[in-house]
């Protein structure tokens, strides 16, 4: 860490550090190889933002498809109308996103190309359509979701006095990634398991491919007067899409700061089932029960992960930064003065 701290990302992928990944995966009987990690270059992936009721949304490249898609989705309802604990509120939410995450395979692209669905998935047009399919018949769900409980993930925001903001979400994927841990303390991930292992397939494997994620892009909001900010991340594997969209909501409809979304009740999936705060009302409760929801009732506990585990910071039009952190998990927001 020392090293990185001097050097920057040339110590990470060059030198020691380097070496001892090289030789933690041939042991194993793989090919990552010294040139392959000095060569390593990042990619900078371009901006996607979608408008909803003057607030402007970005995120990055395909993996903010789900979410430009959703919100394009709901300008088409009046969510705001209804309290954020009602029934009415949920339903719409419930529907327009198991309706977009149905689209979510076709994002999973070539992560170096520009190629993919997605002007076409984020248009107006599309939206309009989506809406009025969910006006004709609710949709199936094709949630395939983590275990609650599993967390390999976290997420880091910040922002600075002059309004600069960074986000970063970093995973190792699976539970301790691939179990390879290199002699200067580097756990790698398995992140390979993104690949189809046969030719032909839209995921295939080839040399200096890159996997796409399809749902961790952070979000940044802007708001209507240009200069109030938010950033919103998570963990959580497919919990991140939920608990983000769902923080968001409550921020851009309800007027909510960042703490008082992030400890409000949440929904997520499993399959068909849907799983419930039970600090929702009981008459919400009960009347999406009447609707034929499938509902599993779960409390958020301390180190559960039911509902995900995000963070949010703003940066008003005064410069006044504030926070929101999951008051179930390990997390904190801080400030510091870096004079």
């Amino acid at each position: 860490v020392s090293a990185i701290a001097d050097r920057g990302a040339e110590a990470f992928y060059t030198g020691k550090v380097a070496e001892s990944i090289v030789a933690a995966v041939q042991e194993k009987g793989g090919i990552v190889s010294l040139e392959d990690l000095a060569t390593y270059k990042p990619f900078v992936s371009k901006q996607r933002s979608v408008t909803y009721r003057g607030h402007k949304i970005s995120g990055e490249y395909s993996g903010f498809v789900i979410y430009g898609q959703v919100f394009n989705t709901l300008s088409h309802f009046e969510v705001g109308a209804h309290a954020p604990d009602s029934p009415e509120r949920l339903r719409i939410l419930i529907d327009v996103l198991r309706r977009c995450w149905a689209d979510k395979g076709k994002v999973y692209q070539d992560f170096d190309t520009d190629k993919g669905p997605w002007d076409v998935l984020l248009s107006s047009a599309y939206a309009c359509q989506t809406a009025q399919e969910l006006a004709d018949s609710r949709p199936k769900s094709t949630f395939k979701v983590s275990s609650a409980g599993e967390s390999r993930t976290v997420h880091i925001s910040a922002i600075d006095a002059e309004g600069g903001m960074a986000s970063l979400t970093e995973t190792v994927i699976g539970n301790y990634g691939s179990f390879i841990c290199s002699e200067t303390g580097v756990l790698l991930n398995n992140g390979m398991i993104s690949f189809a292992p046969i030719p032909g397939e839209v995921t295939s494997i080839r040399p200096g491919r890159r996997s796409a994620s399809s749902f961790i892009s952070p979000l940044h909001i802007t708001r209507p007067d240009g200069k109030s900010i938010v950033t919103i991340g998570s963990s959580g594997g497919s919990k991140i899409v939920t608990s983000k969209l769902q923080i968001a909501s409550l921020i851009m409809d309800h007027g909510m700061s960042p703490q008082q979304a992030v400890s409000f009740p949440r929904f997520d999936f499993e399959g068909d089932k849907l799983i419930l705060d039970p600090r929702f009302p009981q008459a919400t409760i009960d009347r999406l029960k009447s609707l034929a929801y499938d509902i599993d009732l779960r409390l958020e506990e301390l180190s559960t992960f039911e509902y995900g585990n995000p963070a949010v910071l703003a940066r008003d039009a005064d410069g006044v930064i504030t926070g929101g952190v999951n008051p179930f998990q390990a997390t904190t927001a801080v400030g510091f003065n870096a004079a």
